[in-house]
């Protein structure tokens, strides 16, 4: 969509009027008669909280204006979508197909249900509450429906466009905030005073609010009187958010220890099984011609297997043969870092020792490990969860396809190996394929972890033994 390449807001107006619109559906007394609690966070101490939602909705229609000095004031928020709500959202033909939850275009799509996160969300709001201002998660777009509100409710939504990301956090910076930690309410003054435009909207009853990916947004609840205004939000990841998160987001999740969710590197993974699949079809079906279709795909390909090969080189090892594994065939596991957060795709490190009470392991990424965080004893194992010949093939495969397609100039190596990743490109420094694959996305995170590693472990043996001569 031309809004989505341009990275700038989008507001579809009066889906509330079209012949699929279930009113019945989107009010308090069928949630009464269909569910039973409701996450909420009240925003004076930004605490959550489970509440029943018959007492929510009690204090939701006895409401009054903000009191100074009030101590409570709570909106639902990250609430389970009611399956009655997802079946219509997804079988009424009022919403486009395409900005569906796992539709076409959403690579959440892929996966398969038990490894996909919660992406479909329901929130209710009264006079008086307000979200922190915050980007989508992992350069997501987000959709975000009302579909009912009380008393002319509505609520008014400020945001920025994809490329203002940047001096926005710089700007929260000079307000001694961060945004990637969704923790301040912007003032009025505050985002009419910001370097940067500022796109604002006041959302009513069946306006859908397409947010760009990176765009950074606030809304605030407007009720005239006591009442509830009630949304449907769902988030999509495009094929074009998976480089911009590695790149972009990954980085500063990993900086201000935020929970990364969406498992972005697994994502980029299965994307990769699937176009290479539909590459292959199209290459198949032209005879060998670059035709249109041809031309779509390897476009899309060609940036997931640049990231695809930084992400190898960042988990491999040199020593890696002695490495464990916990990969089993049956099972996807779903692995994120004790310290940081972040979703753990490959390799990682592992201590077992220390959380004997509860008998679950200590897991730590090698990002953080070579910073230095560690378990409480420091000696940890490195880990990894698939075998890389696998990870190899997957990325020789994509990799060789794309060559058929490609100008002779911009091919990419399509024989990855061990030697070639770590011994070959010392050997020859100046190959500009080597150039390629030794760009400045690919760190040998891993390597550099592991290696600290083996050092404590054998400072350790050292101590150990001069102790034991010692005495």
């Amino acid at each position: 969509m031309e809004y989505e390449e341009k990275g700038i807001p989008l507001v579809i107006r009066g889906f509330h009027k079209l012949p699929g619109w279930k009113d019945a559906l989107f009010t308090p007394e069928w949630l009464l008669s269909n569910a039973s609690a409701i996450s909420v966070r009240n925003i004076h101490n930004k605490q959550d909280s489970q509440m029943l939602l018959t007492e929510f909705i009690r204090r939701c229609k006895n409401i009054s204006d903000i009191i100074p000095g009030e101590g409570e004031r709570y909106y639902g928020k990250d609430g389970i979508c009611p399956p009655q709500w997802e079946a219509w959202l997804s079988s009424a033909n009022v919403v486009p197909k395409h900005i569906l939850p796992f539709g076409s275009e959403d690579v959440f799509g892929l996966l398969q249900p038990q490894d996909r996160a919660e992406t479909l969300m329901t929130y209710f709001g009264v006079g008086g509450t307000h979200t922190p201002c915050h980007k989508d998660l992992c350069a997501s777009v987000g959709q975000n429906l009302m579909v009912h509100t009380e008393n002319e409710g509505s609520a008014v939504w400020y945001m920025t466009a994809r490329d203002e990301a940047a001096a926005v956090s710089e700007y929260f910076h000079s307000l001694k905030q961060e945004i990637d930690l969704e923790t301040h309410v912007a003032s009025e003054l505050e985002l009419r005073t910001a370097p940067f435009k500022m796109y604002m909207h006041r959302q009513v009853r069946g306006d859908l609010i397409c947010v760009p990916q990176k765009s950074c947004h606030q809304a605030r609840q407007v009720i005239n009187e006591g009442g509830i205004s009630m949304k449907l939000s769902w988030s999509r990841m495009l094929l074009s958010s998976l480089v911009l998160a590695y790149r972009s987001e990954l980085p500063i999740y990993h900086r201000v220890c935020r929970p990364e969710v969406y498992s972005v590197k697994l994502l980029i993974h299965t994307a990769i099984l699937s176009i290479t699949r539909q590459l292959s079809e199209a290459l198949a079906g032209s005879e060998g011609e670059i035709s249109p279709r041809v031309r779509s795909l390897r476009d899309i390909l060609k940036p997931l297997v640049m990231t695809y090969t930084e992400m190898i080189v960042a988990a491999w090892d040199i020593e890696r043969k002695g490495e464990p594994e916990t990969f089993q065939a049956a099972q996807q596991y779903r692995l994120s870092c004790d310290f940081c957060g972040a979703d753990i795709f490959q390799s990682y490190f592992e201590c077992r020792e220390c959380d004997e009470a509860n008998q679950q392991p200590v897991t730590i990424c090698s990002p953080c490990y070579v910073e230095g965080r560690s378990c409480v004893c420091e000696v940890m194992e490195p880990v990894h969860v698939r075998p890389f010949k696998m990870l190899l093939e997957v990325r020789n495969t994509a990799a060789d396809l794309l060559n058929r397609c490609l100008p002779v100039k911009e091919r990419m190596p399509d024989n990855y190996s061990y030697e070639f990743v770590f011994r070959f490109p010392v050997m020859i420094p100046s190959s500009p394929k080597l150039r390629e694959l030794e760009s400045d996305g690919s760190p040998h995170v891993h390597q550099a972890a592991a290696i600290l590693s083996r050092s404590l472990k054998l400072h350790r043996v050292r101590f150990v033994s001069s102790h034991v001569t010692s005495c």
